[in-house]
């Protein structure tokens, strides 16, 4: 079994009701890094592009049949040249994904692949199964998902840079993207680049010259109006040229920040290696011809499968690993019904922006609670993330908080705030109250325990058992475990779209400690002042705690004012 190694950076794009999506699938065999800024079009000869023998491009549809190789001598065609076929068929032979199309409103928006395998390189170890991961995923697109097909096998730097540049020229406000790359990739200084078949590398700076930057990819896609995008990368492969660990040069590849609209995948977690698989297919993208035709998954769902699938075949050894920040629901193949319920959490939003913290719409339903008892839960909002320290020193700033909490050394920004009491919480929800006229309070703890369960029922809610590279505790690291904050949204979210539910640091709740759950009626009110409280809750557990106490129903107690390296908040709002 060979290794692959994650160091790409994924992107897909999703596709929702009535809207439109992108969504990109990276698929490297080597390390690639975060990166933000190479521009395409350098001035190299063009070599030939193979789809079924070296060299051609083709872009295809469902419908349509592919063309024939041509000589490798012959000059590329640009892709937009490329003829397509788009006559109609009778209903009776009109693919699957082609009827839903027409059955179905959320797959009314036109969808767009592109789809890379690099496999045969000219200084770098060959990959076989790049090629044929590559022709699995166009067919799979084509024909079962409705996708036009633009495929490159085999392509050097100039042939992608122009690939790239056409399939983002089709992305509009109406258009589904999806980029699929497997091949060799590497993570240099922290950013992610993906090697055309020519790249010649010996040190760090040639990768600018010579390969593609992963960044400049979401960048170019992020400035398009395609409202969701979704990278996927299946990285395998450590140190294709032999070029050792330094501190240029790392393993796997780095993790990325998705931007707004964006789903990040990973074959694997960051800095680790994925397998190849022995068959034809590396063990990712095997698991992804398994789920994404199947009916009725939204995009999250079906990279939960996948992971779950690649977990029972590699013996829980490589973990998938996605960051998200779709804003809408995305069906790669919707049902024949959609499920309203499914779909309703999914609206994330803020109420002003400088400063506001996104918030994800939660749906009415019931809680159960473990004793035989349910809880009925009205509609209401809640922060996708902790609150961090941006947005803290932004109340400071603004006088609304008069604390300045400690981070320890190990960083502000994006990291969840630490050293907070429950009234200095409140200080913050009063104020964001006053800033945008709206209720912001913090969530009551049945409110927050539905939120983290997300509908799954189940201890975490990525299933029954503790698994390494999910969250932020004591225990639930692959590696050495991470006595520190992390920066929100470093671990895959809930089905329902929230961030760091278990671990990383405990949220204060509203409610008072009651040594029942769910507690007395009043209890758990929505006023956040009750009337001889002198001990209130938190949830979720830290990166000091053990993985047993970061599930959904773990209870903790704190006094109020007790300020704490591994206590911070996460804001809810009435609807």
């Amino acid at each position: 079994m060979t290794n692959r190694s994650n160091s790409i950076e994924p992107f897909s794009l999703p596709t929702f009701a009535g809207e439109a999506a992108f969504l990109i699938i990276l698929v490297a065999t080597m390390g690639v890094a975060n990166a933000q800024g190479t521009s395409f079009g350098s001035p190299m000869k063009p070599t030939a592009i193979a789809i079924e023998k070296p060299p051609v491009v083709t872009v295809t549809t469902g419908d349509d049949r592919l063309p024939q190789p041509v000589k490798s001598q012959e000059r590329q065609k640009p892709v937009a040249q490329v003829k397509r076929q788009r006559e109609p068929l009778p209903e009776n032979q009109k693919p699957v994904a082609q009827a839903n199309k027409q059955r179905v409103g959320a797959t009314t928006e036109h969808r767009v692949a592109l789809v890379i395998g690099n496999g045969k390189y000219d200084r770098a170890q060959s990959l076989p199964n790049a090629v044929n991961d590559a022709r699995a995923m166009s067919a799979l697109l084509k024909k079962d998902l409705n996708f036009e097909v633009i495929e490159l096998i085999d392509a050097n730097k100039v042939a992608m840079e122009q690939a790239i540049r056409d399939f983002v020229g089709r992305l509009g406000e109406k258009s589904a993207g999806l980029l699929y790359y497997a091949g060799h990739a590497m993570q240099i200084s922290d950013r992610n680049y993906l090697l055309p078949v020519d790249a010649v590398v010996a040190k760090g700076s040639d990768f600018r010259g010579n390969a593609i930057d992963v960044g400049s990819i979401l960048k170019q896609m992020g400035a398009t109006k395609s409202p969701v995008k979704i990278v996927i990368l299946d990285a395998c492969r450590d140190d294709p040229f032999r070029l050792g660990k330094s501190g240029e040069f790392l393993q796997g590849l780095s993790p990325v920040a998705s931007p707004s609209g964006t789903l990040v995948a990973f074959a694997t977690s960051p800095g680790n290696t994925a397998s190849d698989g022995d068959g034809a297919n590396g063990v990712y993208t095997g698991a992804l011809l398994n789920v994404l035709a199947k009916p009725g998954l939204l995009a999250e769902e079906a990279f939960r499968e996948v992971r779950q699938q690649v977990l029972k075949q590699t013996k829980n050894t490589q973990i998938p690993w996605e960051t998200t920040s779709l804003e809408r629901p995305w069906y790669f193949r919707p049902p024949a019904k959609l499920d309203e319920r499914k779909i309703a959490f999914r609206k994330i939003f803020r109420d002003c922006e400088e400063n506001c913290p996104d918030l994800i719409e939660i749906p009415k339903g019931v809680l159960p609670t473990g004793n035989g008892s349910k809880v009925s839960v009205s509609h209401f909002a809640i922060g996708k993330f902790e609150i961090t320290f941006d947005e803290w020193d932004a109340c400071v700033a603004a006088k609304g908080c008069s604390h300045v909490p400690l981070d320890q050394g190990w960083g502000r920004g994006r990291r969840p705030v630490i050293d907070i009491s429950w009234q200095d919480a409140m200080e913050y929800v009063d104020w964001l109250a006053r800033k945008t006229n709206k209720r912001y309070r913090l969530p009551t703890e049945v409110e927050w325990q539905y939120a983290a369960d997300a509908g799954t029922g189940t201890p975490y809610f990525w299933g029954k058992d503790a698994v390494k590279d999910y969250a932020n505790c004591f225990g639930c690291s692959s590696s050495d475990p991470k006595r520190w904050t992390l920066p929100v949204g470093s671990f895959p979210p809930n089905p329902w779209g929230l961030h760091d539910t278990a671990g990383n640091v405990a949220e204060w709740v509203a409610s008072c400690w009651t040594s029942e759950f769910p507690p007395p009626k009043g209890a758990d009110a929505m006023l956040q002042s009750i009337p001889g409280c002198g001990v209130r809750v938190a949830r979720g557990g830290s990166f000091e705690t053990v993985p047993h106490n970061i599930t959904a129903t773990y209870r903790d107690v704190a006094v109020p004012k007790k300020r704490s390296r591994t206590l911070g908040f996460r804001i809810a709002r009435d609807l």
